[in-house]
């Protein structure tokens, strides 16, 4: 049975929070925990690369997914790309055009996949060899 459907609260219907969830407004921390982390920030000068948060990040990590080491980075490319490419997304989906669409609709499709026997065996393979190359760091 398929359920009703529901007018939307902007629309007239009724809400189904009591108050409205506002996903632009972001729920901030206590002001004296914010300062206490930026004052952390400026007393070692490190925001990243190994500075003391990510450390704090990476160890909490590690103990929290029961794994002997953990590594947090982002150097902003991938951040900058799905941004790009999300945009394009919606800008396809509005039936609008942009610069990054047309560089997308000039690729070549996706190549056809190697049948799953063979992709498993190259990957035994390649993570075997990774494996040895690592050694003692493994």
């Amino acid at each position: 049975m398929l359920a009703r459907r529901r007018r939307p609260a902007v629309l007239g219907g009724d809400a189904l929070f009591p108050s409205p969830l506002y996903i632009t407004h972001p729920r901030l921390p206590e002001r004296a925990a914010l300062n206490r982390y930026i004052d952390t920030i400026y007393d070692s000068g490190r925001l990243t690369n190994n500075g003391p948060l990510v450390r704090k990040l990476e160890d909490r990590l590690a103990q929290k997914l029961d794994a002997g080491f953990c590594a947090a980075f982002c150097n902003g490319t991938g951040v900058a790309r799905g941004a790009a490419f999300g945009k394009a997304i919606a800008d396809l989906a509005s039936g609008r055009s942009s610069p990054v669409v047309d560089i997308l609709k000039t690729r070549a499709s996706p190549s056809k996949p190697y049948p799953r026997p063979v992709t498993a065996m190259g990957v035994r393979i390649v993570t075997a060899v990774r494996f040895r190359q690592a050694g003692a760091e493994v």
